[in-house]
């Protein structure tokens, strides 16, 4: 297991990335398993850098742990939270995206109060 806290800066989002995509290697993914996690993993810091804090900065927490069968990733912040009713245009891709890469995905409140995504990705 590991857990690194970000600066929600848009320079986060590769250190997210890697980071994520390097523990997964490590746990033994795939080169294609890997691939999802990086995409999925850079759509969920990127998430937070736009959406969670329009006021001031704040930060990007995730998590990342391996249970012997599945990787499990969570990016939380503490954020604004999911904004629903929001008429952006393309607003809500990044989760159809995460949802479609991953073998499981949830939304929930942080514990700070912001946004939590956790995904889960077979590894067996």
């Amino acid at each position: 297991m590991f857990s690194c806290s970000y600066p929600a800066i848009p320079e986060s989002v590769r250190r997210v990335r890697n980071a994520t995509v390097e523990f997964a290697c490590r746990a033994g993914a795939t080169e294609q398993i890997a691939e999802a996690i990086r995409l999925a993993a850079s759509e969920a810091a990127a998430n937070v850098v736009e959406h969670a804090y329009p006021e001031a900065g704040g930060q990007i927490e995730l998590t990342a742990e391996f249970d012997g069968e599945a990787l499990w990733l969570i990016v939380a912040d503490d954020g604004v939270g999911l904004a629903f009713g929001n008429s952006e245009p393309g607003l809500g891709l990044g989760f159809i995206w995460m949802a479609w890469f991953s073998d499981g995905m949830a939304l929930g409140s942080s514990q700070a109060g912001g946004l939590e995504v956790t995904l889960r990705f077979n590894l067996n």
